[in-house]
């Protein structure tokens, strides 16, 4: 059995001088269900007694490890402190530092990791794949009704599918296509339009393969199924996020700006934690203007329309306009065009009618379904939104005007590709936000 979180702080961060900062885990479950009620607790009477003036919370996205998720956070919180002890201490800076961990499925794409059943080489184990096959599909089967487990694993779990199997499998799994989200009533996609959307993604996959090993292309006739699971995790994952965001870390987000009331607070989302960060702040309840102080937004697997005033001409917001007023800053967003999953894959898998602008449409990707990670904000014109060429460690960033509300970064120098957000340049970035506290 795994060991409980504490009911307290997991760790204390050295800030130098002999000053320690709190990091508190609180993990959620699917549904935004809190799984350590009393470290919970232990965060909201620690932010009431601790005079603190900053609370960050950090959310990560595509990561299914506990281990994995807490080097994210001690790394970039590192870099934050080197970067604050070197440019500015910050008089008076005592901050509070919490990281939501949440169940989100390892979605590694295949130019994100060496081949393994096909070209092993010595130092990888052919079991890791194995592992994380079953895992994703067991993470579907749980979901299914009985009578079409046996048959779900039997086609998702074979090497190829031809049409009539393609079919079948669309017909077992379109049901769980259905948005979460209750604010959605858009019927989810056709079983045609499922294998149509699988084949695109199958197409893109193996289009990012290095020369030699595009190993898995059967022709316009046959489908590879884990190239079906791979779309279906994108979709499931996002609604995921959406829902703890909302349900679970919005609450604990209300309770820590009242307790800790007078500190700023800060938020930070990686990939589809962008999405849960939102969603919580979304959530939380009318009067919230100016209540959270900043928000970053690395590499953020959502739909880039999600802060417009009118989604595509369509005659609706974007699903997180709100936030625009809730957060004082101006909200920064990096993208990056060697994130590969966020430019060549995303819009291929996330093409519901929710999905455009965040809301929950059908024109050419990526135009209308690009990820905010991959192509920057859209339908936010100057002066709301602006588009700025991110500025490395201890370059400025301007001064961009009580009326801008979004502000794209694009980190092309700095920003190697999904995961590579926790450097100086991204700490800056935060370090600019907290510098910039009223």
């Amino acid at each position: 059995m795994a060991k409980p979180l504490p009911a307290g702080p997991f760790e204390t961060l050295d800030l130098g001088d002999g000053k320690t900062a709190p990091v508190y885990l609180i993990p959620f479950d699917k549904r935004g269900r809190c799984k350590a009620p009393k470290t919970r607790k232990h965060l909201i009477k620690a932010a009431k007694k601790g005079d603190f003036t900053h609370v960050f919370l950090f959310s990560h996205g595509w990561n299914n490890t506990f281990k994995r998720a807490l080097k994210s956070y001690r790394e970039f919180f590192e870099l934050f402190g080197k970067i604050r002890e070197a440019s500015d201490p910050l008089p008076d800076y005592r901050p509070l530092l919490v990281g939501v961990i949440w169940p989100s499925i390892s979605l590694l794409l295949p130019w994100e990791r060496p081949p393994r059943m096909r070209a092993l080489s010595p130092e990888l184990d052919p079991a890791d794949e194995v592992d994380e096959t079953v895992d994703e599909l067991d993470e579907i089967a749980a979901d299914l009704p009985e009578e079409s487990v046996e048959r779900f694993y039997e086609l998702a779990g074979g090497d190829e599918l031809n049409d009539a199997e393609a079919m079948e499998l669309a017909q077992i799994l379109q049901p769980l296509y259905r948005a979460e989200d209750p604010d959605d009533e858009s019927e989810p996609p056709s079983s045609e339009e499922l294998v149509g959307m699988w084949r695109e993604v199958g197409t893109a996959l193996d289009a990012e393969l290095p020369e030699g090993e595009q190993v898995r292309t059967r022709g316009l006739d046959k489908l590879d199924p884990r190239n079906v699971v791979r779309a279906f995790t994108v979709w499931k994952m996002k609604d995921r996020a959406g829902k703890v965001g909302a349900a679970g870390v919005g609450p604990l987000l209300a309770d820590l700006i009242r307790a800790a009331d007078g500190a700023r607070a800060h938020l930070i989302g990686h990939s589809f934690g962008a999405k849960i960060v939102l969603s919580a702040a979304k959530a939380l309840p009318a009067g919230s203007d100016g209540k959270v102080e900043s928000a970053l937004l690395l590499q953020p697997a959502i739909n880039g329309w999600a802060f417009a005033a009118d989604v595509a001409g369509r005659g609706f917001p974007g699903g997180y306009r709100k936030v625009l007023s809730v957060v004082r800053q101006p909200i920064l967003s990096t993208f990056s065009r060697h994130d590969a999953p966020l430019t060549k894959f995303f819009h291929l898998a996330v093409r519901r009618k929710g999905d455009l602008g965040e809301t929950r449409a059908l024109t050419p990707a990526p135009k209308l379904y690009g990820a905010l990670g991959g192509f920057g904000p859209v339908g936010t014109p100057d002066p709301e939104g602006k588009e700025l060429v991110m500025p490395g460690n201890g370059q400025a960033y301007p001064d961009f005007g009580s009326e801008t509300e979004v502000v794209g970064l694009k980190g092309d120098e700095f920003i190697d590709g999904h995961g590579g957000v926790r450097n100086e340049h991204t700490a800056w970035a935060l370090f600019t936000q907290v510098r910039r506290t009223a």
